[in-house]
């Protein structure tokens, strides 16, 4: 039983451990953006839209995907007098797209960095997404989430396992709830 619950302890921490640092680099980015920099390059580009396609928002977006390289779900739609503004994402690009009332089209692409990319992921919740990859990446935070769950329940029973080392491991335990517990109350109240 011990060996079993081990392995699988073992490898539940193998699975997570690349995810985990993923989100430590992207949490690390965030608390110092003066050190770390999320920094983009911008392109932009000009296309012709048909009428078809400029009749609703959802039409542009799938113009645009299927006839340039602008990919992600469409976050913004806004109408103006004889302008079509339309916002689409995937984590690390960002497409501005700006239609006209004659079909011309601008897209301005703010495609960043690495460090961007991470943050954008860490940021990213949806699993029911048009765009394939973030749902793809969505199954991936569930299944890494179930693994990390699966590894403190395996860590627990592990240590229960081991008669000779539970008073140390009472105190790495206590001390690691009060040290979660206290971080999550300075996060509230900040």
């Amino acid at each position: 039983m011990y060996r079993t619950v081990r392995d699988i302890h073992l490898l539940l921490g193998l699975f997570a451990w690349p995810f985990a640092l993923l989100y430590a680099i992207s949490a690390l980015q965030m608390a110092h953006p003066e050190a770390l920099h999320a920094n983009s390059a911008d392109s932009t580009s000009h296309l012709q839209l048909t009428a078809a396609a400029r009749a609703t928002p959802d039409a542009a977006r799938d113009f645009l995907r299927s006839h340039g390289d602008v990919r992600g779900t469409l976050t913004k739609s806004e109408k103006m007098a004889d302008t079509l503004v339309l916002q689409l994402e995937r984590p690390g690009t960002t497409y501005d797209v700006t239609v006209r009332a004659d079909g011309e089209t601008t897209i301005v692409e703010h495609h960043g960095n690495t460090l961007r990319l991470l943050n954008r992921l860490h940021h990213a919740a949806s699993v029911w997404s048009d765009f394939g990859a973030s749902n793809v990446w969505g199954a991936l935070v569930i299944m890494v989430s179930l693994a990390l769950l699966g590894l403190g329940v395996t860590g627990i029973w592990l240590w229960f396992l081991r008669k000779v080392e539970r008073r140390a491991g009472l105190v790495f335990l206590g001390v690691s709830v009060l040290y979660a517990g206290g971080l999550l109350l300075l996060i509230r109240l900040a």
